[in-house]
């Protein structure tokens, strides 16, 4: 049987219905279970690693102050990625980087479509990336409003071979059964433990999710609360926290950064620029 001790930390902390269901998932998923057989512990189906971090100088922000205080964390990492038994999970702390007004600027649009091959594990047949609004999720992939439209998003997926869906409805095995990759951005509305189970499922089986959240000052509130306890089952949390830089910045004030700090890493493999709108940070479990 496998080893669970050493995800259990952060395996299930509000949701801890999900242990038996995922126990369950282990023995019945034939790769798992041969792999389980020859004795390898959970830990080898888990890896977690930083890809992005703000700039020397930038912080974590978490009093909504704008300004460094004592106990804030300096050079916060802003991504994620986690290799998660079949599946692929990346936490990226800004929905908004990927938006219509942004997604044009500097490389966030390729690294927007690397994060999507990378969790499609694409060697391009017709891959399915669908879209969650059914949770108040922040960007809407039919508007073409600049700050709060990902119709550009969709628009270069499309172009890259992808169908492209809407989720509006409860996520389910059902909803996720043609799927390969599930985003959810910044949603601030509640899932259910039943939608909780279900993605992750989705991902131990092979799928690929995109989880993308929002600063802790912004007036569409509670994204990190919402987020965190899917995330936590991939062993990542997001921060109730701004990332800010005061030296390098591409808008008007500290809360714009600019990202140029990033891991040796094929997801961002010759990216040297970002542009990042008001996003938190993101942390491994």
């Amino acid at each position: 049987m496998i080893e669970v001790e050493e995800w259990g930390s952060y395996l299930m902390r509000d949701h801890y219905l999900i242990v038996p269901l995922l126990l369950f998932l282990l023995a019945s998923s034939p790769q798992i279970s041969m792999a389980a057989a020859c004795g390898f512990p959970a830990k080898n189906f888990y890896l977690a690693k930083e890809l992005a971090w703000g700039g020397v100088n930038s912080w974590s922000d978490v009093d909504g102050d704008w300004a460094k205080d004592s106990g804030e964390k300096t050079s916060p990492c802003v991504m994620v990625a986690v290799n998660y038994f079949l599946g692929r999970v990346i936490a990226v702390g800004d929905e908004g980087f990927l938006s219509n007004v942004l997604i044009n600027e500097s490389e966030n649009g390729e690294l927007g479509l690397r994060i999507i091959d990378w969790l499609a594990g694409a060697e391009m047949s017709s891959h399915r990336v669908l879209f969650d609004s059914a949770h108040n999720e922040m960007e809407d992939i039919n508007s073409e409003d600049p700050w709060l439209g990902y119709s550009k998003l969709a628009e270069k997926l499309r172009a890259e071979g992808y169908a492209v869906d809407e989720n509006a409805g409860q996520i389910t095995l059902k909803t996720l059964r043609d799927c390969d990759v599930l985003v959810l951005n910044a949603p601030n509305r509640r899932f259910l433990m039943s939608e909780v189970a279900a993605i992750v499922t989705f991902v131990l089986r092979g799928g690929g999710l995109l989880l993308m959240g929002e600063w802790q000052m912004s007036q569409h509130q509670g994204v990190a609360k919402t987020l965190n306890p899917l995330a936590a089952q991939f062993g990542v949390q997001f921060r109730e926290d701004a990332v800010c830089d005061p030296d390098d910045y591409w808008i008007s004030d500290p809360r714009y950064p600019v990202i140029h700090v990033f891991a040796d890493s094929p997801i961002v493999e010759n990216i040297t620029e970002i542009r990042y709108y008001m996003g938190c940070s993101v942390k491994k479990l």
